[in-house]
């Protein structure tokens, strides 16, 4: 499917056919050009979006061998995914913690090292996994940020892009840290 903004085009994800049941919510592909596969989700275990633990299945059928976790403990804790990092270990997934609070956004410095982590393990040719609590705002944020040092393009060309996969920014915070990302 086409999505077309006044600013740019973008296109859905045909996301593997082991994802093809899972609600668009849970889990897609980004096609984003690289070596490795990128993809998001909500989180594991989450109280309100994955209680049957179904998205971790998910991330082992598509072979996920990075995950970038950007909840708090303390919010994994409350909203059901603290086991998450336990799964993953055990699974032979690495993870990447890169903590901040929900409808929040890192400090610039931060950001860009995340951005630059995420597409690192990318160029690497990795199948790596963002998530957050719903994977929208700072799952969002994050692959936009790569979208945005890959590509060149403008922040408002980087939103687009990910909303074409359900993401979006949920904080004036997150569109000022995009915005800023290539000034950093």
């Amino acid at each position: 499917m086409l999505r077309q903004n006044s600013s740019c085009t973008c296109t859905n994800s045909s996301y593997p056919v082991a994802m093809a049941e899972a609600a668009w919510t849970n889990m897609c592909q980004v096609d984003i050009p690289c070596r490795g596969q990128l993809f998001r989700s909500c989180a594991p275990g989450s109280t309100t979006r994955d209680v049957d633990w179904k998205v971790f299945d998910l991330w082992l059928a598509a072979g996920v061998e990075v995950a970038y976790t950007l909840q708090t403990k303390d919010e994994m804790q409350q909203k059901g995914s603290a086991d998450v990092l336990t799964l993953a270990a055990s699974a032979g997934i690495e993870h990447r913690h890169w903590p901040v609070p929900d409808f929040s956004a890192w400090p610039p410095e931060e950001y860009k090292s995340l951005v630059g982590a995420l597409s690192a393990d990318l160029d690497a040719g990795r199948k790596v996994v963002v998530h957050c609590h719903a994977g929208i705002g700072r799952t969002g944020t994050t692959i936009a940020g790569v979208w945005r040092l890959r590509s060149g393009c403008s922040a408002e060309e980087a939103w687009c892009a990910v909303k074409a996969y359900g993401m979006r920014p949920e904080s004036d915070t997150q569109k000022a840290l995009l915005q800023g990302l290539l000034a950093c």
